[in-house]
């Protein structure tokens, strides 16, 4: 038996099944915060650095959500589009 409990010989009936959420793959993955630093050793300069690159990678991170947002809503929006199309073609060609 392999390490995740499965035989080598395992079928896929015997696989467990992942249930896809619904909305899985409209939602970004939330982000993890890093863990709170122990700067007391570095001098202010340094602390005011460190704050300014963890700032700028929230903002960046933020931007990226955006961004896939609105990929994912464009990517909807033309599928449902096709879809229409689509439907519609095939009730003209029954009349």
């Amino acid at each position: 038996m392999s390490d995740s409990g499965l035989s080598l010989g395992a079928t896929p009936r015997e696989v467990p099944r992942v249930r896809r959420l619904s909305n899985a793959s409209t939602q970004p993955p939330s982000p993890v915060e890093p863990p709170d630093l122990d700067m007391s050793h570095l001098s202010e300069t340094e602390k005011q650095q460190i704050e300014a690159v963890i700032a700028r990678a929230r903002q960046l991170q933020a931007e990226e959500q955006r961004r896939v947002r609105y990929i994912i809503t464009t990517r909807i929006l033309i599928s449902r589009t096709i879809v229409n199309q689509l439907v519609r073609g095939c009730e003209r060609n029954r009349l």
